[in-house]
């Protein structure tokens, strides 16, 4: 857990940071000043890896705020709100960009899970399926065509009145 810890902690300091250097500032207007993106994309990736409900992601706040690196409070319903702001969103995408980038040329196929696999299971199937019975009628073949060459198997065999056999091959 620490290292999950530790890893939205600097995950999404490097996000928030990189999107601030290639945005422009925004211009604060009057009244309260908002919440840290960051800090909300932290405790929603916590509220995700806890599944926990979002006034119990508040208590875990109190929790690991320090070891997040969060340092002010805030409550449940901003929490709740954390998927609306846009600025969380494009934490959340840079983040999926971030991991990416680690990945770089390393790896050929990509999955939603890790297996390499496709999502959907009928393809996967029906593809091992098709292989399958495919490899059943080469063997089929195979073992057909050793039986034609072999005159014993011959099925036209007859007999003539000497009652000696004669082969049609």
């Amino acid at each position: 857990m620490v290292n999950y810890l530790n890893n939205i902690r600097d995950l999404l300091d490097l996000a928030d940071k990189r999107i601030k250097e290639r945005t422009p500032p925004r211009k604060r207007g009057p009244g309260r000043p908002t919440t840290d993106p960051a800090n909300i994309a932290k405790t929603l990736l916590l509220q995700t890896y806890l599944e926990s409900s979002n006034r119990l992601a508040e208590r875990f706040l109190f929790l690991f705020q320090e070891k997040l690196g969060i340092s002010i409070h805030f409550s449940y319903k901003t929490i709740e709100r954390g998927y609306d702001r846009d600025r969380v969103n494009e934490i959340l995408d840079e983040i999926i960009v971030i991991t990416n980038e680690s990945v770089g040329g390393k790896k050929e196929t990509f999955s939603f899970d890790g297996t390499g696999f496709s999502a959907s299971n009928k393809e996967n199937y029906a593809y091992k399926r098709q292989k399958q019975n495919s490899k059943k009628r080469n063997k089929k073949a195979e073992s057909a065509s050793s039986v034609e060459k072999d005159p014993a198997y011959d099925s036209f065999s007859e007999s003539n009145s000497t009652g000696t056999k004669k082969r049609f091959s």
